[in-house]
Formats: structure tokens, C-alpha cells, sequence
């Protein structure tokens, strides 16, 4: 048998559990059984993943799967003959049951259990020689806590009914969670960006890769990092607690923090987090420094000051992610969403959905807001929208979350982006003149919040945010 015949197989048993394999799971299996060493299964992943990370974390997941499918403790060493003897095995009962049972196939209970092996799975056992020498728990057990948290992750995630052109975007992360072993991914961007929906179609996407996924909402109860500690605990495990980077070492654990800006200080431009959350800092660098085969994804206005610095000391396991604005295409099919009582439908030529496109850039939240004002009051006319509106208009909850995000600057920020709406784009030195030592630090800070575009030497304030400051000047 072959190793691709002998994946075959052992991916038809594990999909009668709803168990899949995931992409570095299968290159081990190969691997394992063409006898490589780890070093040659890591050349296989092509530098995806760490070489500690294969062997301690992967393999490990690789191996509880297989002893729980197989009935028998698996090893590397005796992985051959644990898929012959379930070969076997499974050929004898299907003997047996189309004789009793006429054309009744063999149903899923008997092969995972009684017809592969009489010997019930032992916990010490699995623990007496690994593949990698973590110690496993018992997997059956895992399996029926797995499907509580799944419990947990629908009870707390939000409704994402329209998602429209981040499918290049969703493809890129899942690919750095799949294969580059990615521990800590800040997804950022201003508030209407469409960072929760990404998220959320990101854990979807991602699902089979992981035994427990959790969602929690940093944004609306700003647990201290003591309680959010607390809460994952309780949701990994129903024992005594261990320590949360032993569980996500342990546990191929997807975690989600939501709206993670609400515990960073308003005011300031140095990322420092607010009163009593200050742990956080050293909760992030722990995470991201600490061998484990887990991910936790954070959604912030604001890229944390950890993730800055350690997505350049650590690339593979510590990724930040800018959303940009909706393409043309995308921002047709948004509006294309919004239904009409009439049989009108939206109207432009090319030029018409650019301008549109580029006034908003390309914000899925004021596009939607827009798309429902031109349908009610201009019946999808959107040249005319456009020549009446003559400048760019927020309307009134785009102009809103903007204002929400222009609050948190700090008193140099708000400094640096009133210069830069009446002089963009500046080049620093030109910036400079509002204040020579700490512009950097406040132009850092501006990025990080997305709110500044830096093209060659040259700094302008993204358009969402001039197309406010060109709204609100004519207001006031």
C-alpha cells in the first residue's frame, strides 16, 4: 500500500467521526509512512511551519486522531501495522455482514470500535511513546468537550449575512493558519472596514483545522485579562485548571477577540492599555512567543504595540492584517444586495460606480449606508446622487464611527491630521513644523489606527477620513 492509498483509507474512517486531517497533518502521515525523519518531513512543508511545531504539536494531534479511529495506540514506528490490521479488520466484518446482513454495508459504530480492536483505548498507553513526546489525553473525551465548545462558539459569534469581496483576503490568512502554523493575527482597520465579518468567514473557513473554537466579544464586556483567563479555562476544560498556555499547547485551540481596542487607552499614541488591563501586554507576547499549536485571532482599530514589534522578530507565527477598502466589482454586488419596492434598480455608468467606489474608499459599512439613501430618495440613480451631492457626504452612522475613532487621538494626532486636511499629502519634514521631536511617534500611531496612507515619502489622511473632515468643515 502506498502512502497515498494508506491516507485514503484512514481519511474514509476519520470522516464516518466528522474528523478530518489537516493539511500539515497529512504531510506528517506521508512522511511517517515513507519512514522520513522529521528533518525530511519538514523539508517537505517547504519552511510552512517550525520544525518544533511539526514535530511536538502536529504530530501529536496526528497521532490521537489516529489511535482514536484505529482502537489501538498508533506510533510512529508501528504505523503501518495499525492501518494493516484495520484493513483486515474491516475486510473480515464486510464479509461477515453481507452474509447476515445481505447488502447492508458496515455501519460506522462497529468500525471505530469493536471490529478494528476489543481493546478499549487506555489513557496511559497513548501517554507511553509518542510520536513527539507530548502527553495526550484521551481522546474520546476531547471529542465530546469539542463538541461543547462548538456549543460555545455558535452561542457568541455574530450574524454575518452579506460578505462580499474578501474571498483573495480570506484565502491569504487561511493559508498563514493552515500551513505557517500562525499563532497571534491582528485583523485592523477603521470601524466599518468589515473586520468581525472577515473573522468570522476566517473561522469558518478554518474550522477543521481545530478541536475547540471560541468567540468572545473584547468590545462589548472588556473582561480584565485576569477574567478572559478565567473564561477560556473554563470553556477548555472542566478539570482544575492548567495554565492557558499548557491548554493551548495541548488542544489545537481557534480563538477570537473581538473589538480588541477596548482595552487600549484613548488619548494616547503609544498603545499603552487602559487602567487594570495592562496584562494584556504580557498575555499577547506570551502567546505569541510559546510553542503551541493554537491561534487567536484579534479584530482592532488599532494594531496593539505587541504585534507591531513581534511580527518583525517572528513573521511566520505573528501576522498583522490592514483591511483596504471594497473593489469596484464588490461594491456593485453590495449594492446589488439591497432590495427595492419598485421595479427600479440601481443606475451608473462605469465612471459613476469608480467615483462612487473611490468617495467611500471602498468602507463596506458607508457604501451600505449610502446604497439604502440613493435607493429611498434617488431610486438607484446614482448620477444623480453624485451631481446633487457634489462633494463627498458621510452620512449620518458613517460619520459616526468616524468621530468614535477621531475621539481616541491624542492631542499630537489630532495636531498632525488637522495639518495633513488642509496640506496633504505633506512629505515629514513638512509635518514636522507641528511638532519636530514626537511627530514620528504620532505618525506611527496614525497607522496603526489606519488612518494615515503613506505613498513614497509622501503622508495624506485615508479618504474615509478626508471625505469626513471635507463633510464636517462645510457642516460647521
Amino acid at each position: 500500500m502506498t502512502a497515498d492509498e494508506a491516507l485514503e483509507f484512514v481519511e474514509s474512517l476519520l470522516a464516518q467521526q466528522n474528523i478530518r486531517l489537516s493539511d500539515l497533518e497529512r504531510i506528517v502521515f506521508k512522511g511517517a509512512w515513507n519512514g522520513d525523519t522529521y528533518k525530511e518531513i519538514h523539508r517537505s512543508c517547504e519552511n510552512r511551519t517550525s520544525p518544533e511545531h511539526l514535530e511536538r504539536n502536529v504530530s501529536a494531534q496526528l497521532r490521537q486522531k489516529l489511535s482514536q479511529v484505529l482502537g489501538e495506540p498508533v506510533k510512529k514506528r508501528n504505523l503501518q501495522g495499525s492501518i494493516d490490521r484495520a484493513r483486515k479488520a474491516l475486510h473480515s466484518n464486510q464479509s461477515l455482514n453481507s452474509e447476515s446482513l445481505n447488502s447492508e454495508s458496515l455501519n460506522s459504530e462497529s468500525l471505530n470500535t469493536e471490529s478494528l480492536n476489543s481493546q478499549s483505548l487506555n489513557p496511559e498507553s497513548l501517554n507511553s511513546e509518542s510520536w513527539s513526546g507530548t502527553t495526550l489525553e484521551n481522546p474520546v473525551e476531547n471529542r465530546r468537550e469539542s463538541e461543547i465548545d462548538r456549543e460555545d462558539w455558535y452561542r457568541f459569534v455574530p450574524d454575518v449575512p452579506l460578505f462580499e469581496g474578501r474571498k483573495a483576503e480570506l484565502d491569504q490568512l487561511a493559508l498563514q493558519i493552515r500551513l505557517r502554523g500562525c499563532r497571534l493575527l491582528a485583523i485592523c482597520g477603521v470601524g466599518g472596514g468589515g473586520k468581525t465579518a472577515l473573522a468570522v468567514r476566517l473561522g469558518q473557513a478554518v474550522w477543521d483545522q481545530f478541536e475547540v473554537c471560541i468567540w468572545r466579544s473584547i468590545v462589548h464586556q472588556r473582561p480584565t485579562p485576569d477574567a478572559l483567563i478565567a473564561d477560556l479555562q473554563e470553556v477548555l476544560s472542566d478539570r482544575p485548571a492548567n495554565r492557558l498556555r499548557d491548554q493551548l499547547r495541548d488542544r489545537r485551540c481557534l480563538i477570537v477577540l473581538d473589538g480588541f481596542e477596548a482595552v487600549l487607552k484613548s488619548g494616547v499614541h503609544d498603545g499603552a492599555y487602559l487602567d487594570g488591563y495592562e496584562e494584556y501586554s504580557q498575555l499577547l507576547n506570551e502567546i505569541s512567543t510559546t510553542m503551541h499549536q493554537s491561534c487567536i485571532i484579534l479584530t482592532s482599530r488599532e494594531e496593539p504595540k505587541e504585534v507591531t514589534a513581534l511580527k518583525e522578530q517572528m513573521p511566520a507565527s505573528v501576522q498583522s492584517f490592514f483591511m483596504r477598502g471594497l473593489g469596484e466589482r464588490s461594491v456593485r454586488a453590495l449594492f446589488n444586495h439591497k432590495e427595492f419596492n419598485h421595479k427600479d434598480n440601481f443606475s451608473g455608468s462605469d465612471g459613476d460606480w469608480w467615483t462612487l467606489r473611490r468617495q467611500y474608499g471602498g468602507n463596506p459599512f458607508a457604501l451600505n449606508e449610502v446604497a439604502a439613501f440613493i435607493r429611498d430618495f434617488y431610486r438607484g440613480d446614482i448620477a444623480r446622487y453624485l451631481e446633487e451631492s457634489q462633494e463627498e457626504v458621510l452620512l449620518e452612522n458613517a460619520r459616526s464611527q468616524i468621530e468614535t475613532q477621531i475621539a481616541r487621538l491624542s492631542p499630537l494626532e489630532r495636531q498632525v491630521v488637522d495639518y495633513l486636511a488642509e496640506h496633504q499629502p505633506a512629505t515629514l519634514k513638512e509635518i514636522q513644523t507641528v511638532n519636530p521631536r514626537q511627530v514620528r511617534s504620532a505618525l506611527n500611531s496614525l497607522r496603526r489606527r489606519s488612518l494615515l496612507d503613506i505613498e513614497d515619502v509622501n503622508y495624506s489622511l485615508t479618504q474615509l477620513l478626508r471625505c469626513y473632515f471635507r463633510d464636517g468643515s462645510e457642516a460647521d
